[in-house]
């Protein structure tokens, strides 16, 4: 459910949240992100990106989806320029593209001007070390060994990065997101 179509000019405080994409198993865990603008009045918006809804505004219940969540301040000094960009990408209406437009790429966007995804970025690498590997040490086998490496690279990718986001802490958080 939308709650309206832009978010209001000086926020007390901005958030970027995190939480684990609902319907994701145990293995293959996707991190779900969004930008929390909370106001002197009590109110509260947050702003993410989904396949379904493409770029939004929800309330902070309907982004929580009734999951754990985790946040980490984003400087007053970056306030005003994280409400223009939000609201640029709102009046933008892109759509959702898990290569160039996730949830991730919006957060780190509105957070810091550099629209990146560490978590898309551990799965590529992941798949490019598989996909070596395969090519490399394992020459003579089938395709299918060999996409079967590449596939098995993305996964450990992906989890090395799932275990790296459980241990951080605000100030360990990764460069695209410190403010």
């Amino acid at each position: 459910m939308k709650v309206q179509s832009k978010i209001p000019e000086h926020p007390c405080s901005i958030e970027i949240l995190s939480r684990p994409k609902a319907g994701a198993g145990e293995l293959v865990s996707v991190v779900h992100q969004g930008v929390k603008f909370s106001y002197p009045n009590g109110r509260i918006l947050v702003v993410h990106m989904t396949p379904d809804e493409g770029i939004c505004i929800a309330s902070l219940d309907e982004f929580e989806d009734n999951l754990p969540v985790s946040s980490v301040h984003v400087g007053e000094h970056h306030h005003s320029g994280a409400v223009q960009r939000a609201n640029a990408l709102l009046m933008a209406g892109k759509a959702y593209n898990v290569l160039t437009l996730n949830c991730q790429h919006v957060t780190s966007f509105i957070a810091t001007g550099d629209a990146q995804s560490k978590e898309l970025q551990s799965v590529l690498i992941g798949l490019g070390l598989g996909y070596l590997l395969g090519a490399t040490a394992f020459k003579t086998q089938s395709p299918a060994i060999k996409v079967g490496l590449a596939v098995a690279g993305g996964l450990i990718g992906q989890l090395l990065f799932k275990r790296s986001k459980l241990k951080e802490t605000p100030s360990e958080l990764p460069t695209a997101l410190k403010v």
